[in-house]
């Protein structure tokens, strides 16, 4: 839980003992992710007023940006389940990847394809009862620049109840057709000699359904999974903009004291993975810390 007043900056942390301790300073930095920091933003009071108040939370601050908006990289491909003995387990899960830019796109390498040799779907069972195997194997594909934004909102004031997250998946027209344009090409890389030869059968797709914009575009839905790789839910922006969270400085509006600093910031999601982007936003506020 946070707290922001005109003499100090806190947090209430939970101890392993039991009960609270409250820990005041000029400054408190909160990063704990793109879903976790708006998370704790609202059940601290600062978010969208109107869903504070349904979940009986006091408003501090009405921010209708946090959560407001949440980018991720939608992934699917092209996949066979392996002939016995095709795969070591102990080689990497992903060994090759190409960056390239859809065709027709303004954006610079917004697709990423990458060969995975053993993919575990242990922790996935609606990909283990479509694939009818407990492992696959085949070519992926990540949309790095999508268009469509989702949301995440607070279901309980409860901080061990987590909130619900719609990524809003394939909501535009041209999302769905990269996509579909995208796992044609995955299927045209699994033709390959020493890479088909290797497998059993083809996962729901065959050759008849290539050319069928409406099948295909059904396939991706079905196949779509996250990229793990959530921005946005407490975005940058001007002052005057009234779904941004934190200023040029990672300084949450109408909050002294208060900073955000991961990926939950980002205005839009940068086509590459958020991990190094993460870590150097968290070298800027500390150079800017040690430089005031």
């Amino acid at each position: 839980m946070l707290f922001s007043g005109t003499r100090a900056t806190g947090v209430e942390v939970v101890r392993d003992g039991g009960g609270t301790e409250v820990i005041e300073a000029r400054h408190v930095i909160l990063s704990a992710g793109a879903v976790s920091s708006p998370a704790i933003l609202m059940r601290s009071g600062i978010g969208p007023a109107a869903d504070l108040r349904r979940l009986g939370i006091e408003v501090l601050l009405d921010r209708p940006g946090v959560g407001a908006t949440v980018i991720d990289h939608p992934r699917t491909g092209v996949f066979m389940v392996p002939k016995a003995g095709t795969f070591n387990p102990e080689d990497a899960f992903l060994q090759t990847i190409v960056r390239t830019t859809a065709p027709g796109s303004s954006e610079f390498n917004d697709l990423q394809y990458y060969m995975i040799n053993h993919f575990d779907l242990s922790l996935f069972p609606e990909l283990q009862m479509l694939a009818a195997a407990k492992t696959i194997f085949g070519v992926m594909v990540v949309h790095q620049r999508p268009e469509s934004r989702g949301r995440l909102t607070l279901t309980s004031a409860d901080p061990g109840t987590p909130p619900d997250i719609d990524l809003n998946f394939l909501a535009t027209e041209r999302d769905v057709r990269t996509l579909v344009d995208a796992v044609r090409t995955c299927w045209q890389l699994m033709q390959t000699a020493g890479i088909q030869d290797r497998g059993e059968r083809f996962i729901v797709l065959g050759d008849e359904m290539l050319e069928d914009d409406e099948i295909m575009g059904h396939y991706v839905r079905l196949s779509l999974d996250s990229g793990y790789h959530p921005v946005g839910t407490a975005r940058m922006g001007a002052e005057d903009d009234e779904g941004a969270v934190v200023d040029e400085r990672l300084r949450v509006y109408g909050a002294e004291g208060l900073y955000i600093c991961d990926a939950s910031v980002m205005p839009s999601i940068v086509n590459c993975n958020t991990n190094l982007t993460s870590i150097m936003i968290g070298e800027r506020l500390a150079d800017w810390f040690t430089r005031s």
